[in-house]
């Protein structure tokens, strides 16, 4: 963790100093391939890069500093290139051309969301990455992660306290993920398979997942179970616990 968020700040300082200052710009659009036209995808996707090409050239030329490849704009019928593929066409186009240091290439990309994203759109020829997407998404997690953690561990706390007060025995501790302690290997898979029946999905543990007779069914709480989904499960588990008699 440390060494990943050591070099995204190198990124961004490489980023800083990468971008021309000053002069104009052009967006250009890295959409084109139309996703329901299958069979013509490829053509399509070609068509779209020496389009991307052909812009960028053009720009460049007429005095453009700062070239913007956006994948902003997508609807169901048209889908973005990817930024990879776009980025490293117009790159070495403008190489070949003898026009790559008279400009920079910015990437406004909802792909980018990690270390390795950012390092290979910059190997691609990438001077400044915008990754939109990851900067909503956490924007949104901010103004909402208060809320959803809290719903978390209310529904932690009272799926814990439902099933203790059914009887079953429960891997001591505060997290999301709570064991149904079942000793046996064969009760424990068989317990996930009447609870599939129930329409309830966990999986059973054993040997040599977990030590051998602390065999258990898994279960994980969400932040997006309602009281509904809870108590369904909660209910399941009684039912197929009694059938058991492991309450």
């Amino acid at each position: 963790m440390m060494n990943d968020t050591i070099l995204l700040a190198i990124l961004l300082v490489f980023l800083c100093f990468a971008i021309p200052m000053g002069g104009t710009y052009i967006v250009i659009r890295a959409s084109g391939l139309r996703a329901k036209v299958l069979a013509e995808a490829e053509a399509i996707r070609e068509k779209t890069r020496r389009e991307a090409r052909r812009e960028a050239e053009e720009a460049v030329r007429s005095g453009v500093s700062l070239l913007i490849l956006s994948d902003r704009g997508v609807t169901p019928d048209l889908a973005p290139i990817p930024m990879l593929l776009a980025t490293g066409a117009v790159h070495h186009h403008l190489v070949r051309e003898g026009l790559r240091t008279a400009c920079g290439i910015v990437c406004e990309t909802g792909e980018a969301r990690d270390v390795a994203h950012f390092v290979e759109l910059i190997g691609y020829g990438a001077g400044g990455i915008n990754p939109y997407l990851a900067y909503e998404t956490i924007e949104e997690l901010l103004e909402d992660g208060a809320t959803l953690r809290q719903r978390l561990w209310d529904n932690t706390r009272y799926f814990r306290e439902q099933m203790t007060a059914l009887g079953f025995q429960l891997l001591p501790g505060q997290h999301p993920i709570i064991p149904v302690m079942l000793g046996d290997a064969k009760l424990a898979t068989d317990m996930a398979d009447r609870l599939l029946e129930e329409g309830v999905y966990v999986i059973g543990f054993s040997f040599p997942v977990v030590p051998k007779g602390k065999a258990r069914i898994r279960t994980q709480m969400s932040a997006g179970l309602e009281r509904a989904h809870l108590d369904k499960a909660i209910e399941a588990f009684a039912t197929v616990g009694r059938e058991l008699e492991v309450i």
